[in-house]
């Protein structure tokens, strides 16, 4: 089981993305919203462009892999996270962290902002309580 650890002095503030596998194609929306708003210390925010109006993170379609011509679009989600007051831009998929990593590096606010898996912001936040299951217990420590 998780708990919260508490609420953390300076948690900040969290902008979640909404992924497109995640939410247009699967329609789960506020499960990570009710993840994040349940952090004690930490402040939510939105993007203008959020839920059924998101906005792609610039890796959809196997762009991942192609040279974008002109202004990248994960460039253009970073500049809409940025007019949030967020400092953490959490994300539930692969692809979109490691194009909002880049998209933070490239806009030069890597040591303001950053972007981060919302299970990643969760276990910074948590604490493991009970005892681990049986095949936990008997595995070898490194």
């Amino acid at each position: 089981r998780l708990r919260p650890a508490g609420a953390v002095p300076g948690a900040g503030s969290v902008t979640y993305h909404d992924s497109c596998f995640l939410g247009r194609h699967n329609g789960i929306y506020d499960a990570p919203r009710r993840i994040a708003k349940a952090i004690p210390g930490l402040r939510p925010s939105e993007m203008k462009l959020c839920k059924e109006r998101g906005f792609c993170c610039g890796a959809g379609g196997g762009r991942m892999w192609m040279e974008e011509e002109g202004e990248r679009i994960s460039h253009a989600r970073t500049d809409q996270f940025l007019q949030t007051p967020g400092d953490t831009l959490a994300v539930s998929c692969p692809f979109c962290l490691q194009m909002f990593e880049e998209s933070i590096d490239a806009r030069g606010v890597q040591e303001s902002k950053q972007a981060k898996d919302l299970l990643e912001v969760l276990d910074e936040h948590t604490e493991a309580s009970g005892t681990p299951p049986a095949d936990e217990e008997d595995a070898p420590t490194p």
